[in-house]
């Protein structure tokens, strides 16, 4: 797992972004499989072809990885086992991901600071930097991510991006997810 990340942690920003969405949340969930797996069930709807040709898979892989240990960290909060649900589709040639827990929500006062830096609800458990490199690598790649209230009735976070051509391919394939 270790050696996992390390490989993600020197992805470099220079080249050239190409991104399978679905193997890429697999991906994630594997590396959180083990905090997740005491707090958690894990459910995972995500369409065939997603492909995003702006973000390398590594820093999606990261982005996805923080949400899923904050939505881990947010159910184990509540002493009881929780859901995680992560949702992929391709929507008005974007890529449309949520990853959606049933903890206990974010507050007015969270909410307004959740992307500043160095601001964090896990006192000294976090940094306070994941969801702002998250912000940063889903811009640079020209996406965005934004934080709401789910129908869970725990946090949202719901990331989208340009939508690509997988390599060898001509169109995007339709989408069976919505």
């Amino acid at each position: 797992m270790v050696a996992d990340l390390s490989a993600f942690a020197r992805t470099s920003d220079g080249e050239p972004g190409g991104c399978d969405i679905g193997e890429a949340v697999r991906e994630a969930v594997r590396l959180a499989s083990l905090r997740i797996a005491d707090s958690a069930e894990v459910a995972c709807e995500v369409g065939e072809g997603l492909w995003s040709s702006t973000i390398q898979q590594g820093r999606l892989v990261q982005v996805l990885l923080n949400l899923l240990l904050n939505a881990a960290d947010a159910v184990q909060s509540t002493g009881r086992k929780g859901r995680i649900e992560v949702r992929g589709a391709r929507r008005d040639g974007r890529i449309a991901l949520q990853v959606e827990d049933d903890g206990p929500g974010l507050g007015a006062v969270v909410a307004a600071h959740l992307f500043e830096p160095f601001f964090t609800t896990k006192g000294n458990k976090g940094t306070g930097l994941g969801l702002t490199l998250s912000r940063e690598y889903l811009e640079r790649a020209g996406g965005t991510i934004e934080a709401s209230q789910g129908r869970l009735g725990g946090a949202l976070f719901s990331v989208e991006l340009p939508g690509g051509v997988a390599p060898g391919t001509r169109t995007p394939p339709p989408s069976s997810a919505r």
